[in-house]
């Protein structure tokens, strides 16, 4: 398969330092792979179609094993996308067309990508309020930016749940976005009864769910996270064992790789257990 997008240069020069000028698509292939075959032309395609403002290099995994097992290649296709010398989408196997376009849509660098990566960096730093409106100016520059929606969801449901589910029911396209879309409406509905609940009522079981859910309402993850697991050990049929199903949705929204997943997990699955 020989193709003008095979790496002509070293992958430094090709992939790595170019990728700081215009993003790279880099696709792990070889001859004797069928999928490879089919999702080749494919990704050529595309990159014809991008008129520059991505690029595709096309790696022949038998030829450059050096660079495979760098980037720890086990199946392919596997497709790599990089930006600014580092890899920020990836995905495996011969997606069709459609889906692929879908993938590029998500994760290639768009109009609003310094502005999300300042409003993630204000809600690190805990201010809420500015988040806000730099995810709002994300979704002005790029209405399409599913992270910038599901971030904004989540900070309007304290005060707009309506704003929220609106944000959220409008996530469609990507796989990932959508199923975390579906477990942030499930913990607003679990906000929503909340706010609608007595305090006097139940016991003080029912009293950690129910702050659990407005804890979440207001940010304050560790604290909902904590009660909620708290449910778990105490009360697995209450709401029909909601506590577990609140933890999970909201691992998931979280990642296995951020703090409060790894530090509540083996919590979680101990309570699980009992």
């Amino acid at each position: 398969m020989n193709s003008r997008h095979e790496l002509q240069t070293d992958f430094a020069t090709a992939v790595l330092e170019r990728s700081h000028e215009v993003p790279v698509l880099v696709d792990f292939w070889a001859e004797w792979c069928g999928p490879c075959r089919m999702l080749g032309p494919a990704l050529e395609g595309l990159a014809e179609k991008a008129e520059g403002r991505w690029e595709l290099v096309k790696i022949d995994t038998e030829a450059h094993t050096d660079i495979a097992q760098q980037y720890g290649i086990r199946s392919i296709p596997a497709v790599k996308l990089f930006s600014n010398g580092e890899v920020v989408g990836e995905f495996v196997g011969a997606l069709p067309e459609a889906q692929i376009q879908m993938w590029l849509r998500q994760h290639l660098p768009g109009p609003g990508t310094s502005a999300l990566s300042q409003a993630q960096t204000s809600l690190i730093e805990g201010d809420r309020e500015r988040a806000r409106r730099e995810f709002e100016k994300v979704l002005e520059l790029d209405p399409g930016q599913d992270t910038a929606r599901l971030e904004l969801a989540r900070l309007l449901i304290e005060d707009e749940p309506a704003a929220a589910r609106e944000h959220l029911e409008s996530i469609t396209g990507d796989a990932e976005a959508y199923e975390k879309a579906q477990h942030l409406l499930h913990l607003i509905d679990l906000v929503d009864a909340a706010r609608a609940q007595d305090e006097a009522d139940g016991d003080d079981v029912s009293a950690m769910y129910r702050q659990a859910a407005l804890d979440f309402a207001h940010g304050e993850l560790e604290e909902a996270l904590s009660k909620w697991i708290g449910v778990v050990e105490q009360d697995r049929e209450l709401d029909d064992d909601g506590a577990r199903r609140a933890c999970i949705a909201l691992f998931a929204l979280l990642g296995e790789d951020h703090a409060l997943t790894q530090k509540y997990r083996r919590r979680f699955s101990m309570a699980l257990s009992v």
